[in-house]
């Protein structure tokens, strides 16, 4: 009958373009770290992916390498933000695999069957808590480790190591000063990373007692590990000395009356405090 009918069409987009892999983030949420990560911590793992056809990549086609976190080897992302191009996994309850750089391996491959080149982010393991050896407590006032009075300017200093004290800073290094008449918790004045050394200058102390006066010094560094507290002490003084009695002789005539000049004289003093005995 010679009929001709309608055509028609369908169309496919061709797609020949692998996606990229950009940025790999690793992100400590427990201590607000991208720096270090130890374990049963809550981690967010973020990757920027571009594609030809980003329009049409899902969550499931973005897969990571969490082996180094304590999770699987092809973990599909969480969630893809397809306007930010942004693939991102959270991770509960981090299991480190070793004390050190830890590893997330991240690819991508498109609706059209094209994979990426493979990319990484690290962060270090540490499951290591910091040390917090010796404390001192110095009245730079009277220049004495012993003694300290109302008033004065005190400097505690305190040597900190950790496995990764080169992450550490002054906001890792607290201390208890309260008999000192300052905070329980007290971030460090500085931290020196290369001598591992916390100080705090303290202007114008109140001291809380007579008697032995202690200050706690702890750390917690940047993965999450606490160190066990330590202290130092100084002993708390505001009592003056008192002079309890005077005692002069006349060496050359033995009284204890009279002398004149040219005489030879021993004047003794009996002195009372607190804390010399």
């Amino acid at each position: 009958a010679g009929n001709v009918g309608t055509e028609n069409t369908g169309t496919m987009i061709g797609d020949t373009i692998a996606p990229y892999i950009d940025t790999v983030n690793i992100y400590n949420q427990d201590e607000d770290s991208f720096s270090s990560v130890a374990d049963a911590k809550t981690v967010i793992v973020t990757a920027s992916v571009t594609d030809t056809n980003s329009a049409i990549i899902d969550n499931t086609d973005v897969t990571a390498n969490l082996r180094d976190l304590g999770f699987g080897v092809l973990v599909s992302a969480d969630s893809y933000n397809q306007a930010s191009a942004i693939a991102t996994w959270t991770l509960s309850g981090t299991s480190v695999s070793t004390n050190g750089t830890l590893t997330v391996t991240v690819g991508v491959r498109d609706d059209a069957g094209n994979a990426s080149t493979e990319n990484t982010g690290t962060i270090i393991g540490d499951t290591v808590s910091p040390i917090v050896s010796t404390i001192n407590v110095y009245n730079q006032t009277l220049d004495t480790y012993e003694t300290v009075a109302n008033g004065s300017t005190v400097v505690v200093t305190s040597a900190i190591t950790d496995t990764n004290s080169n992450i550490m800073d002054l906001n890792d290094v607290t201390a208890n000063f309260s008999e000192l008449g300052f905070g329980l918790v007290t971030s460090s004045n500085s931290y020196d990373q290369s001598t591992a050394m916390a100080t705090w200058t303290l202007a114008g102390v109140s001291v809380s007692s007579d008697g032995l006066l202690t200050v706690t010094v702890g750390a917690r560094d940047d993965a999450g590990n606490k160190s066990a507290e330590n202290t130092g002490s100084i002993i708390g003084d505001n009592v003056a000395p008192e002079v309890v009695t005077i005692s002069v002789v006349n060496l050359s005539t033995g009284s204890f009356t009279y002398i004149k000049n040219g005489d030879t004289a021993v004047v003794t003093l009996t002195i009372s405090d607190s804390n010399k005995g």
